[in-house]
């Protein structure tokens, strides 16, 4: 039973428990508000950072210009799964966006990758949906981040929460899956 909720200095929530054997403290770091999951900052950063470090052979260069509507875009691809999981991530794009801007992160070498991954999937087969090769995508890079680090100690839903969260704002850069003609 919990008796007292405190704030532990980092933006996260601490709750001190009462019936348990030691006493301990018991740290959150993803919860759900009014239906919306609260991501911290500090952990997609974490997960960005492995992700930025990882060096893939073919490594892709890419251009963000004439980047399309996301809503054209999620039609035009016939996302169906991913239309509704972007829905879910797309009020975190300014966090994204500056994470990966930032000069504390390589953010070009971490949309290489995705894009480099993408483009492996997406030649290696012509069968697959648009929804089929952004789970491919996603598999690969959560291969990525999968091995515990030491220096990332997240959990796996906030690893898991923010490659959706690049894979979206990859795609609304426009360098996985087709621009609309």
């Amino acid at each position: 039973m919990l008796n007292h909720k405190i704030d532990a200095g980092d933006g996260s929530y601490s709750a001190i428990g009462t019936n348990n054997n030691n006493n301990t403290t018991t740290t959150v770091n993803t919860f759900v508000i009014n239906g919306v999951k609260i991501m911290k900052t500090s952990e997609i950063y974490k997960v960005c950072c492995v992700l930025a470090q990882k060096t893939l052979q073919n490594n892709y260069s890419f251009d963000v210009s004439g980047n399309a509507n996301w809503n054209q875009k999620i039609l035009f691809n016939q996302l169906v799964k991913y239309r509704d999981i972007f829905e879910l991530y797309m009020p975190y794009y300014d966090d994204i966006h500056t994470i990966l801007s930032s000069s504390e992160i390589d953010g070009e070498s971490l949309i290489r990758n995705i894009k480099t991954i993408y483009i492996n999937i997406k030649y290696s087969t012509n069968k697959y949906s648009a929804d089929m090769i952004i789970d491919c995508v996603f598999e690969e890079l959560y291969k990525l981040v999968e091995d515990p680090n030491p220096e990332v100690l997240v959990s796996v839903e906030t690893k898991k929460d923010t490659i959706y969260l690049v894979v979206f704002y990859v795609f609304t850069m426009c360098q996985i899956l087709e621009k609309p003609i």
